[in-house]
């Protein structure tokens, strides 16, 4: 399986990136070579340790990484049976860890279970009776797996919460709260607002890398600390807010007026949440509007705005116009527009984006949108963006791979989202306090990791995340059959 993480983007992150190095690089077997299956990299917060998966057909070899990327650990075993073959997560602490993969039905979950203290590995199986239950996403936080469900076609989430022990517990949420009337009056109700096949949904994790494309969807998870976020902007009058907090299981309900709700003539929303904030965009053809609001007070604290005939004050980059088409470099399919009008027109659809990044005591946003666009031509199609890549198999034509239960790090899908797309967007930043500050938008992580000297045609199983509040780059290089590890400094 070959994604396309050759594609060069821009803007996916905002980290500013002083550098690249090379930390890691693993040397594998030929057998591992000739019949690899899949390799995943597990970031262990807790131990601040890498764990490597490498697997073949019916074995799996485990390496754990310190924290400076010392083998402190190898084992090469019988893996799980080929069913399980969809990475969740891990729980664990002190020298006992759980990596979970799941069956495609995601009810049927087998764990690796390793104790690094007694160099010992062994599989686990536990059963989740689902009942008229949609697989939604999974998130490791504190020792802890937890998997959410939504109860179809209800507004009800279900959260599977395993621990280090595998001992498996459950709770039920009502998010009736989210529900408002469409058209002919139909009760929108949260199976239909959240469905990451429908493209309608998107897990975002803390600082991890986040993409306009995938921050487009109307409907978001944040993992933020102790806390999962779900964002909801289906309904035209508000952005709801619902937040389940991990420590002690409770829940709570926020509300806010959207900006197209509270002035007529706008055509397109969107929304992003940082911190303790939420950033809020409308766009028509004439006109833009910006808004941060604290999230505990309600206080709109800033407020940005202009018209189709106005300049951008608080840019600080110019309209970009990038082409990812095929194997073309960024640099060759680069335009930019002058106009504010064009740049209005162009985001006045339902792929409105925002991402919004803290860099020290500011922050970086990007506005902008993406459509899909078929290498060779000016046609634009639809490409199922979450839970699928593209690969060209040499011979013109395409394969669509499904990858989205395929790694722990979201971050990838974010990585991988702009592949055969136009995108077009600006960069801002602000001070702590939200103020336009002046200076050139910074490098980023992604426009780093396109200079990178490899083969990307050679790259596979790639993985995007933050280790140790350092942005790493991991894939096999099958040119080499090695698997390397780069990081990125701020």
């Amino acid at each position: 399986m070959k994604n396309l993480s050759f594609i060069l983007l821009l803007f996916l992150s905002v980290h500013i990136c002083n550098g690249q190095q090379l930390v890691k690089e693993i040397s594998l077997s030929e057998t591992f070579s000739k019949a690899h299956k899949n390799a995943f990299t597990v970031p262990i917060d807790s131990k601040e340790s890498l764990l490597l998966l490498f697997k073949e057909k019916d074995s799996i070899t485990t390496q754990l990484l310190s924290s400076d990327y010392q083998i402190t650990f190898s084992n090469k075993q019988e893996g799980l049976p080929s069913s399980y073959k969809n990475l969740l997560g891990y729980t664990g602490k002190d020298q006992t860890y759980n990596v979970l993969f799941s069956n495609n039905k995601h009810n049927k979950i087998g764990a690796l279970t390793y104790n690094f203290e007694t160099n010992s590995v062994s599989h686990n199986f536990l059963k989740l009776e689902f009942k008229n239950e949609k697989f939604i996403s999974s998130v490791s936080h504190n020792h802890k797996l937890y998997i959410i469900t939504n109860v179809v076609p209800s507004s009800y989430i279900k959260l599977y919460i395993i621990d280090e022990s595998l001992q498996l517990k459950s709770k039920v949420y009502s998010f009736k709260d989210i529900e408002y009337i469409g058209e002919k009056f139909a009760t929108m109700k949260l199976s239909k607002q959240i469905d990451p096949i429908k493209e309608k949904f998107q897990l975002i994790r803390n600082q991890e890398i986040s993409s306009i494309k995938q921050s487009a969807k109307s409907s978001k998870l944040y993992h933020r600390d102790d806390t999962l976020v779900f964002t909801f902007d289906e309904d035209p009058s508000a952005t709801k807010v619902c937040t389940i907090h991990l420590n002690d299981l409770s829940y709570d309900f926020q509300s806010f007026e959207k900006l197209s709700h509270q002035q007529k003539g706008f055509k397109s929303d969107n929304s992003f949440l940082l911190d303790n904030h939420l950033f809020q965009v409308a766009a028509s053809r004439k006109k833009f509007l910006f808004t941060i609001t604290d999230l505990t007070t309600k206080e709109v604290i800033k407020t940005y705005s202009f018209t189709k005939n106005d300049s951008i004050t608080f840019k600080n980059a110019p309209i970009y116009v990038d082409r990812f088409i095929g194997y073309k470099k960024r640099d060759s399919s680069i335009t930019r527009f002058k106009e504010t009008s064009r740049f209005l027109k162009a985001i006045n659809n339902p792929f409105l984006g925002i991402t919004a990044q803290k860099i020290n005591n500011s922050y970086q946003i990007v506005f902008g949108t993406t459509k899909n666009v078929l290498h060779g031509s000016t046609h634009f199609y639809s490409v199922p963006t979450v839970g699928y890549s593209i690969s060209n198999n040499r011979s013109g034509t395409f394969n669509i791979t499904p990858t989205y239960s395929y790694t722990s790090t979201p971050s990838i899908h974010h990585y991988n989202s702009y592949a055969y797309t136009e995108t077009i967007y600006t960069k801002c930043l602000f001070d702590s306090n939200f103020n336009s500050i002046e200076g050139n938008a910074p490098i980023t992580t992604i426009e780093t990791i396109k200079n990178l000297d490899v083969s990307y045609y050679n790259a596979v199983y790639q993985s995007l995340y933050t280790h140790n509040d350092v942005i790493h780059f991991s894939f096999f290089d099958s040119n080499t059959n090695s698997y390397k590890i780069y990081q990125f400094k701020k």
